[in-house]
Order: structure tokens, then C-alpha cells, then sequence
């Protein structure tokens, strides 16, 4: 297994090289070994055809296999994994034998359709292609990790499914993908190697200087430090959840934001059951003003009927406002009352004082128990 030891003492061995204005490319058996006996004290061999014939019938040689794949599985390139394998193991291996290796399987260790298992959030992103910089990027928005990655810095492995619909990011500091922030608050990842598919489909034919596509983004939000409810973008749904989750309630993955207006503001799973929830705390006019009260109630009509009307809905779903106490008097009327008729969803009201959330969270959980 490679240790961040490992990468810290290549990083330094790279360093040194190029003061002495030796690049990786350049690297031989006796432009190394000096390097590393003056500077670091390390003796490293060269193996003749024979010693590396006898070197491949020891345990030895299944780990300097595995730990290729796995500096490849951190991003790293063919060039810095021959350094780090000389250095670990002590005996020369040219990155023209690590490339010759490689380039047989690299895709294949980047497809994974197991750990998307281990997902448990996913979110809307883009692979970009920028054409002039000759180069693939990951990008999306996160405030938590993006938070974190100032704080500190992150290193990911990206996988993709066999449908090259996905990626899954897999938090690993050793890696050489880390995220960096982009403007307007979006993270990039340097993205290499990609699926042919997603290749072809970023292929440029006019003038222009990137071009995107868009893919959804997995990852298990405790490995980036934070939990899975944070990110619940309404506030008022963030808090109602931990006493939601109380009642063995599960979060959907798929990320709800407040742009997704048709999608409500939670959605929660028990008993084989889709739960949609939809909060507001609009009250009537302090001013008891009558045409105010009648704009505000066509709008929260116009809000339910949307949601109703989404295409994320079934029929098996279970829809439920939670609305405030205060609208009984001036915003519920005939007509309020004929549109939640219509489409049937459950109506709670709330006062939204204290304590709203477990007392909410308690009538939901009657409700659908008693389903």
C-alpha cells in the first residue's frame, strides 16, 4: 500500500531532480542513483533480464503491481509512479515499462459500479473540456466541501459507472485530484483518464474554446467531514429532519435545492414510501390587508398545484405541506380548500414556534404508519 510517506519523499526526491534540471522524462538508472545516495542516503539496484525474471516469482513483485494501480487510481502519471516504485522498492523501474502496463487496463480502473454504494448524496455537475488548456475538468458546487477545501486540502479518486452516467468521488488525501476552487464558488477536479464515451461526447467540431456536458456527482458525505442532512438547502427542512431521521425516515440521495421548485423541500423514504414535503411560513397581512391576503393565497395555490403537478410525483407518493397556523383565518378559504381536494395531499399546520419540528415530526410519522 502506498503511504503519504511514500508521495512526500517523491515529491522531495522530484524537487531535487529539477534543481539539478533533470526532468522525470530524463530520469535514468545513473542520473538517479547520486541523487539518491547524496541527498537521501537510499541505494537503489539495477535489475539485468535475468534479476527481474527471478524478481517476478517473489511476493514482492504482486506488490509493486498493485501499488502501481494504485498511484494510477490517485491520478498520478507514469512518470512520478516509476520515481515512487524505485524509491519504495529500491531498484530501478523505468516509467516506460510502467506506461506499457498501464496503458492496457487504465479505464478499466476507473470504472466501478460497486462503490456508488457507498453514495450517500448525489448532486447535479459538469465535465468540462477546455480546449485551450488541452485538459478535462469535474465541476460542481458544494458549499460544505467547499468550506472544507479551504481549511484543507482534498484529495479525491473519481470513478465512473459502466454507463459513463456517474462519477463517484472517494476522498483520499494520498491522491494527486484535489479539488481547488474555481470562480463563482465552483470546485474543479482535474480529470484524467476518461471513458471514451465522455471523450466523443466533449469532442469540439466549431470554434469554440470548452465545451460541457452535464453528470451527476456521488460521494458519502461523512468522508468530506460533515453529515448528510447539512446539506439540505431549506433551512426550515434541515432542522425537521434529525427528528424525521428519530423515526427511521431515510433522505433521499438526489440533492433538493431551493432552484428545484417542483421537487419540494425534503424528500424522505419509510415503509417503501416516497414522502415529498413542502414548508412555508408565509403568514396572512399583519395589515389584515384583504388584496394582499388574496395575492398571497393565489401563490401558495399556485405552489401546491405546481408541486402536485411534478413529474418527480406518482401516485404512490405521499405529498404533505406544512403550513402556518395563522393562515386558517384569511388565507384558507373556499377556494384553497378546493384545490387541496383536488390533488389530496396531506395538510399540517404549525406555529413554527419551538419544539415545531418534533411535534411535526411526530403527526407525519402517525400519518404514515397509519397508511
Amino acid at each position: 500500500m502506498i503511504s503519504l510517506k511514500d508521495i512526500s519523499i517523491t515529491k522531495k526526491v522530484k524537487k531535487v531532480l529539477l534543481s539539478k534540471d533533470i526532468r522525470l522524462s530524463e530520469i535514468n538508472y545513473r542520473k538517479l542513483f547520486p541523487i539518491l545516495r547524496k541527498y537521501f542516503d537510499i541505494d537503489i539496484k539495477l535489475h539485468s533480464n535475468k534479476d527481474w525474471n527471478v524478481f517476478k516469482q517473489t511476493p514482492n513483485y504482486s506488490k509493486v503491481m498493485n501499488d502501481m494501480n494504485e498511484l494510477f487510481g490517485l491520478g498520478y502519471g507514469c512518470k512520478f509512479i516509476s520515481l515512487c516504485l524505485s524509491i519504495k522498492y529500491r531498484i530501478f523501474i523505468s516509467f516506460l515499462m510502467i506506461h506499457k502496463r498501464l496503458n492496457r487496463d487504465r479505464i478499466k480502473m476507473i470504472i466501478n459500479n460497486r462503490i456508488f454504494c457507498d453514495s450517500d448524496i448525489s448532486i447535479k455537475g459538469r465535465i468540462i473540456h477546455s480546449i485551450c488548456a488541452k485538459s478535462f475538468y469535474l465541476a460542481f458546487k458544494c458549499a460544505k466541501i467547499r468550506d472544507f477545501s479551504k481549511r484543507k486540502s482534498i484529495g479525491v479518486k473519481v470513478f465512473f459507472d459502466k454507463r459513463n452516467n456517474r462519477t463517484f468521488l472517494e476522498r483520499d488525501d494520498r491522491s494527486a485530484k484535489k479539488i481547488f476552487l474555481h470562480s463563482k464558488n465552483e470546485l474543479f477536479i482535474s480529470l484524467y483518464p476518461l471513458p471514451d464515451k465522455i471523450k466523443e461526447a466533449l469532442t469540439v467540431t466549431d470554434n469554440k474554446t470548452y465545451k460541457t456536458i452535464p453528470i451527476e456527482i456521488n460521494f458519502n458525505s461523512n468522508n468530506f467531514g460533515f453529515l448528510r442532512h447539512e446539506l439540505i438547502d431549506d433551512i426550515d427542512a434541515r432542522s425537521l429532519f434529525p427528528y424525521l431521521e428519530k423515526f427511521h425516515f431515510k433522505l433521499e440521495k438526489r440533492r433538493v435545492t431551493n432552484a428545484s421548485r417542483s421537487l419540494g423541500d425534503l424528500v424522505v423514504y419509510k415503509n417503501n414510501q416516497k414522502i415529498v414535503i413542502e414548508i412555508t411560513k408565509t403568514k396572512p397581512s399583519s395589515k389584515k390587508s384583504h388584496t394582499t391576503n388574496i395575492v398571497k393565497r393565489d401563490r401558495l395555490i399556485g405552489k401546491i398545484t405546481r408541486i402536485c403537478l411534478s413529474k418527480n410525483l406518482t401516485n404512490n407518493n405521499i405529498l404533505i405541506f406544512i403550513l402556518h397556523d395563522d393562515l386558517k383565518g384569511s388565507i384558507v378559504n373556499e377556494d384553497f380548500n378546493n384545490v387541496i381536494r383536488h390533488f389530496d395531499p396531506l395538510v399540517l399546520f404549525t406555529d413554527f414556534n419551538k419544539g415545531w419540528e418534533k411535534i411535526i415530526a411526530e403527526k407525519i410519522n402517525d400519518l404514515i404508519e397509519s397508511k
